[in-house]
């Protein structure tokens, strides 16, 4: 009996422990931003407040807006469950639609008032940074 929680042991510390590495190293490797990337962009104070402001009210409307989202689904599911009225699933399917719709329109948004706050020699540059990182990325899977 020993001898089969040793082999366990010995498994679980070379399977699981180098995944619960990775993911604290993964943990600890910060995503840069563009704020992240003021001096090498010479952005202004005020730009920075600008992009940070969009940045957080759109953080602010994807939390709100995925709550809502995940609340029509569990409703449509159980519209589904209770064969109801297909106007009454029409409708809540309209209501996911336009969730998902307004995701991607304060995606829209916020892009452009990120864009509008750079003056075209930092959005330049700004893309630039962005299509080196890509590169150096290795691909996920």
């Amino acid at each position: 009996m020993n001898r089969i929680t040793l082999l366990i042991l010995t498994f679980l510390a070379f399977v699981v422990a180098p995944s619960a590495l990775a993911q604290d190293a993964a943990k600890d490797k910060k995503i840069k931003t563009l704020v992240d990337y003021k001096a090498e962009l010479s952005m202004t104070d005020a730009q920075i407040t600008q992009i940070t402001d969009a940045l957080k009210n759109y953080q602010a409307t994807v939390v709100a807006q995925k709550k809502l989202l995940n609340q029509y689904n569990t409703e449509y599911a159980q519209l589904l469950k209770a064969r109801a009225p297909l106007d009454e699933i029409k409708q809540k399917l309209r209501q996911v639609s336009d969730v998902g719709f307004n995701l991607r329109y304060v995606d829209v948004l916020t892009s452009r008032k990120v864009e509008d706050a750079l003056s075209t020699e930092q959005l330049a540059k700004w893309r630039s940074i962005q299509a080196k990182v890509r590169e150096s990325k290795p691909a996920q899977k």
